[in-house]
């Protein structure tokens, strides 16, 4: 039978009060890592022990206090929380009227019928941009005159002909 010792993440595990009953199992028969798991446990004792200690000697010599201002209830009357919500809401309020105004403005705008010659100057100034002059040498090679399209057709033709 192979046998196969606890590491050490199993035993802190162990000394956590995370086990399983293999670990249990385990460390009934190997003496070797009961005796590393029983240091571990006197470590995390004397640890415990002297950190408690250390604590209640801090507070005996240096008393935690309260400041005066902490102590005083900081609580608003509910008068207060009402007076401060209708300063924000009047402070608010033109924001939503105008808001309003727009949102009004713009369904009105979008109801009314829009001629084809205004619809298309508008889908031509949403779409013409300027090319930024990094991009400019590619506006060469896109060319929106026929006479540019016509030539290359014509040479395409051209050289499938020959």
């Amino acid at each position: 039978m192979k046998w196969t010792h606890l590491s050490t993440w199993d035993q802190e595990e162990y000394v956590l009060g995370q086990r399983t009953p293999e670990m249990v199992r385990h460390l009934a028969q190997c003496s070797s890592c009961f005796a590393e798991v029983a240091q571990m446990e006197q470590g995390v004792a004397l640890f415990r022990e002297s950190a408690t200690a250390w604590s209640a000697d801090s507070l005996a010599t240096h008393p935690v206090r309260m400041p005066a201002a902490a102590v005083r209830p900081t609580s608003m009357h509910p008068w207060a929380w009402v007076l401060a919500a209708v300063l924000l809401l009047l402070a608010l309020l033109p924001f939503s009227i105008e808001h309003t105004h727009l949102v009004t403005h713009q369904a009105a705008r979008m109801a009314e019928p829009m001629s084809d010659d205004a619809l298309l100057q508008q889908v031509d100034e949403e779409v013409s941009v300027d090319v930024p002059s990094s991009m400019e040498p590619l506006t060469h090679l896109v060319s929106t005159s026929n006479h540019t399209a016509t030539a290359t057709t014509g040479e395409k033709r051209r050289a499938q002909r020959d």
